[in-house]
C-alpha cells in the first residue's frame, strides 16, 4: 500500500474522510457532526466507508450519545430550544415545565447513555406512589409526563444524541390510580346545599357552577361586564377565566378550548345570587381572595367542602358541581346536544359528534327549577 496508506482519501464535501490508520492497523472514517469530531474504524476500507455512511445518514447503529449528557442537561436544552419556539397554550407549557420538573427531581442527574425502559418504568413508579414530599400523582398526571419526557428524547433522537427514546416504549405502573369516578349530587342534595350556600361569599358562584354548568375557573372569573341580569332571559357570557400561571391564580381570556366562549341563558335564582356580588364588583371580578385578586383553586375546594358538611352532603368538588348539572339537565329531559352546548363543547359522547350552530343566547339552564324538573321552556 505505500505512502497511500497514511494518506487521508478525498471525498465530496459533507462525506467525511477515510484514512488508513498504520499504528492501529485499522481504517478509520471521521466526520463533523453538531460541532463534533466523530470516528468510525474497522479492519476494510469497504467496512468503514459504509460504517461512516451510516454515521452520516443517521442509522440508529451509528447514533452519537453524550455520555456527559444529563436528563437534566437534556430536559433544559428541549425547553430552551424546541419548546420555546412552539407556539402553545400557557396552560400546555406549564405543564410540560411541571412535568420537566419531575423527571429532574427523579432522573435528572442520570446520564443519557444509562438511561433505559426500566430507569423510566421506575421514576414512574416512584410518582405514582408519591414520597419526598410530593403527592402521588395519577393516571392522567403520569400519562402527561411520560408525553412530555418523550416528546424530550424524541427531539434527541433527531439531534442523534440519544439511540433509542426508553419513554415511547415505558408502561405506567399496574394499579396507576385513574381519575377515578365523578360524583353527581341527586336533585335533593343539590337543594340542601343551594340553600346551605345562602349568605356565603362564595355561595353564587358555587350556584353557577351547579345550574349553569360552568367551570371553575370560568366561574372563578366573572367580571360584572359579563353580566346582563336585566334581559329577558337575563343571561351570563363567559369570556374570561382564573388559571394558575406561573403558579398563581390569575384572570386570562384564554379560555379551555375554542367552543368555551358562549352566552347563557340563566334561571331566576342564579340571577337573584349574582345581584349582590355584581353591585359590589364595580367593573372587575364579582369574586375575590380574602385579600384582594383571583381566587386560588384550593380556596373554592376548601369552602365548598365546609358547604357541604354543613348542609349534611357528602362533600364534592368545584368540578362535580359543574358534572351535577350537567347530570340534571339531562335528567330533565334536555337533549344530550343542547346540555353540551351549555357546558361548552361542540360535542358529546353521547350522540355522534356533528358541528352545530350555536345560537346567540343558549337556552335550557334557566329552564329547570333547583329541584331538577325541567319546565319545557328552550
Amino acid at each position: 500500500m505505500g505512502a497511500s496508506l497514511g494518506a487521508k482519501r478525498r471525498r465530496s464535501h459533507g462525506e467525511g474522510s477515510i484514512y488508513y490508520d498504520e499504528s492501529r492497523q485499522r481504517w478509520v472514517g471521521q466526520a463533523w457532526l453538531e460541532g463534533r469530531r466523530r470516528k468510525v474504524t474497522a479492519r476494510t476500507k469497504a467496512e468503514v466507508s459504509a460504517r461512516l455512511g451510516r454515521l452520516l445518514h443517521g442509522d440508529p447503529a451509528e447514533r452519537h450519545v453524550d455520555r456527559r449528557q444529563t436528563v437534566a442537561g437534556l430536559l433544559a436544552d428541549w425547553q430552551a430550544k424546541s419548546l420555546a419556539a412552539k407556539t402553545l397554550a400557557p396552560s400546555t407549557r406549564e405543564a410540560h415545565q411541571w412535568a420537566a420538573s419531575r423527571w429532574v427531581d427523579e432522573l435528572g442527574s442520570v446520564k443519557l447513555d444509562r438511561l433505559d425502559v426500566v430507569a423510566v418504568e421506575k421514576a414512574l413508579g416512584r410518582m405514582a406512589a408519591g414520597g419526598k414530599d410530593q403527592r402521588p400523582l395519577s393516571k392522567a398526571s403520569l400519562v402527561k409526563a411520560r408525553s412530555t419526557l418523550r416528546q424530550a428524547l424524541a427531539w434527541a433522537e433527531r439531534r442523534r444524541v440519544v439511540s433509542h427514546n426508553a419513554a415511547a416504549v415505558a408502561e405506567l405502573p399496574h394499579g396507576a390510580n385513574g381519575a377515578g369516578t365523578r360524583r353527581a349530587l341527586s336533585a335533593d342534595e343539590l337543594a340542601r346545599l343551594l340553600d346551605a350556600l345562602d349568605g356565603h361569599p362564595m355561595g353564587p358562584m358555587f350556584r353557577c357552577m351547579a345550574r349553569v354548568g360552568l367551570r371553575p375557573g370560568e366561574a372563578a372569573g366573572l367580571c360584572a361586564d359579563a353580566l346582563d341580569l336585566d334581559a329577558d332571559p337575563p343571561t351570563v357570557a363567559v369570556v374570561r377565566a382564573v388559571q394558575l400561571r406561573r403558579g398563581r391564580p390569575a384572570l386570562v381570556d384564554d379560555l379551555k378550548t375554542s367552543g368555551s366562549r358562549r352566552t347563557l341563558a340563566i334561571p331566576d335564582d342564579v340571577r337573584q345570587a349574582l345581584a349582590d356580588p355584581l353591585a359590589a364588583a364595580g367593573d372587575g371580578l364579582l369574586f375575590r381572595a380574602p385579600g384582594g385578586g383571583p381566587l386560588w383553586p384550593s380556596t373554592a375546594r376548601t369552602e365548598l367542602v365546609a358547604a357541604c358538611q354543613a348542609a349534611g352532603v357528602e362533600p364534592v368538588t368545584p368540578n362535580e358541581l359543574r358534572h351535577s348539572c350537567a347530570t340534571l339537565l339531562a335528567d330533565s329531559g334536555l337533549p344530550p346536544h343542547h346540555v353540551a352546548d351549555i357546558l361548552g363543547h361542540r360535542s358529546t359522547r353521547m350522540v355522534d359528534a356533528v358541528y352545530r350552530h350555536r345560537p346567540a343566547v343558549i337556552r335550557g339552564a334557566e329552564g329547570y327549577s333547583s329541584a331538577g324538573h325541567h319546565d319545557g321552556r328552550r
